[in-house]
């Protein structure tokens, strides 16, 4: 194997390719911590590739980046490769049997090969075409916001990703006691619904960063796997097996109350609260109307504190939320939400049936297409009492 490139240009690939090769476990098989270099004189291409069985990256090397002297492929420690780095300009990289090295008119670097069983990357010849044209920093910052809503929840894996359905346009995240959904305007074609691992996030994001705006969908090998196609690269990822929530159902509609919140305002309070409740000790954040305000209410042994929310505006066509009106969240929960919509909007949406047990949906008019649903808490007897008491009692000093 011989050809021609850029340093720098061999760097970035590499570095890319390096991103999937993390090696946990000393049982793991060697591959994983590899790199394979394949290069064709005859499409004048190289193409660099590795694997942790779950992720497959093949980054592709074009005519106007590399010129092709002889072919041949060669495979290198993940460490081990980044030693001909120290080469800059404009490097002739060679192998023989047992090395690669790179060289320039000023230094020439070599380092040992691996003789090694590269697996089998997935078969792509049944691939189906899922989505296209998919803006990729609206795909990566779509994924950041469901993030916080992925489950971690091993005994049901269906929910440790996230799912993108193809027949109604949208993309969902469901920990068990929040979700997040968004309607998505990207080009859809078929009916497929898919699992995606979260590592998706961290990886793709490195990988296509910079170097890509569009990006193109395939599920392929017997639709157990997705393939993403930028503009140089190919990443493959395993599939999550299982059904997921029908959010569309599952997400209540037509509620009979609504309200608007300062969204920064309830996120700032939501992690306050969120800062003083050890995790195997957690207290819920009251919410309390009184007098056409919104208060929020933190309650433990060593603290209290309320905050205002700000006014209650209502739909006039709905009537107003009930004088009584009551209800506890997780605040984690409500801090996830109020993240996500304060990046939105000022304000956010909360729609509710008014009881204690219903749960809240979150929207805004930002035409985004985010929605939220939290699980209400369940409190002590007596809980909304002692609520409003610490309400009146602020309002009263």
């Amino acid at each position: 194997m011989k050809f021609y490139m850029d340093a720098g240009v061999f760097k970035s690939k590499i570095e890319r390719a390096l991103i999937v090769t993390r090696r946990v476990r000393k049982e793991d098989p060697e591959f994983i911590g590899c790199i394979k270099i394949i290069a064709d004189k005859e499409k004048n291409t190289v193409h660099i590739s590795a694997t942790n069985i779950g992720t497959y990256i093949n980054i592709k090397c074009v005519s106007s980046e590399v010129d092709v002297a002889e072919s041949g492929e060669a495979v290198l420690d993940s460490d081990t490769i980044k030693r001909l780095f120290n080469v800059t300009g404009r490097c002739l990289y060679y192998s023989d049997n047992d090395s690669l090295a790179a060289k320039n008119n000023r230094k020439a670097t070599r380092v040992p090969s691996k003789d090694v069983e590269w697996p089998e990357f997935p078969d792509t010849s049944d691939r189906t075409i899922m989505a296209y044209d998919v803006d990729n920093e609206d795909f990566i910052s779509t994924m950041e916001n469901l993030q916080n809503f992925v489950s971690n929840n091993m005994a049901r894996p269906t929910y440790t990703g996230f799912n993108l359905n193809a027949k109604q346009h949208r993309m969902s995240a469901v920990s068990g006691y929040h979700v997040l959904d968004r309607v998505v305007n990207w080009e859809f074609s078929g009916t497929d619904k898919i699992n995606i691992p979260l590592v998706i996030l961290k990886e793709l994001k490195k990988i296509s960063a910079k170097w890509t705006n569009k990006l193109f969908f395939y599920v392929c090998d017997k639709k157990r796997y997705l393939q993403i196609i930028g503009c140089d690269f190919e990443y493959t990822v395993r599939l999550i097996d299982g059904d997921f929530l029908d959010v569309e159902r599952a997400i209540p509609k037509d509620l009979k109350y609504s309200f608007k919140l300062d969204s920064k305002k309830l996120a700032d309070v939501a992690k306050e609260y969120e800062s003083y409740n050890p995790y195997d000790d957690k207290v819920p954040m009251s919410f309390v109307n009184v007098n056409g305000d919104m208060y929020s209410v933190f309650r433990r042994s060593d603290y209290e504190t309320c905050d205002s929310l700000g006014g209650i505006n209502t739909r006039s066509s709905i009537g107003n939320l009930p004088d009584d009106f009551y209800a506890a969240m997780d605040p984690e929960y409500i801090r996830d939400v109020a993240d996500v919509f304060k990046k939105l909007d000022d304000s956010v949406t909360v729609c509710c049936d008014g009881k204690e047990s219903s749960p809240w949906v979150f929207t805004c008019y930002d035409n985004m297409g985010y929605r939220a649903m939290t699980l209400p808490v369940r409190r002590k007897e007596g809980a909304q009492d002692v609520a409003r008491s610490a309400v009146n009692s602020m309002l009263a000093a």
